[in-house]
C-alpha cells in the first residue's frame, strides 16, 4: 500500500484591517485563503500565490460592497 502525503505551506497576506492565512495545497496545485478573525466567512483561491493575494484584495473589496449593499456593517477583526 503506498501512502501519498502532501505537505501544505502557508503565508499570510494583509489589506486594509483585513489579514487571510493562505494555504498551498500540492495536489490541487491550488493557494486557498480565507479571512482571519471575523464571523463571516470569505474565502478565495488563485492558481498562483500572486494571484491569490489579488483575489484577497477582491474579496475583501467584494465583502465590504456586499456588506454596505444590505445596509449592515461589516465584521472587523478582533
Amino acid at each position: 500500500m503506498t501512502k501519498t502525503m502532501y505537505s501544505m505551506k502557508s503565508i499570510h497576506f494583509q489589506y486594509q484591517d483585513y489579514t487571510a492565512t493562505v494555504y498551498y495545497d500540492a495536489s490541487s496545485q491550488m493557494w486557498h485563503g480565507r479571512i482571519n478573525n471575523i464571523r463571516d466567512v470569505v474565502s478565495f483561491e488563485g492558481n498562483t500565490q500572486a494571484q491569490a493575494e489579488k483575489e484577497f484584495r477582491k474579496s475583501v473589496e467584494g465583502y465590504l460592497a456586499f456588506c454596505h449593499a444590505l445596509g449592515r456593517s461589516p465584521n472587523l477583526p478582533t
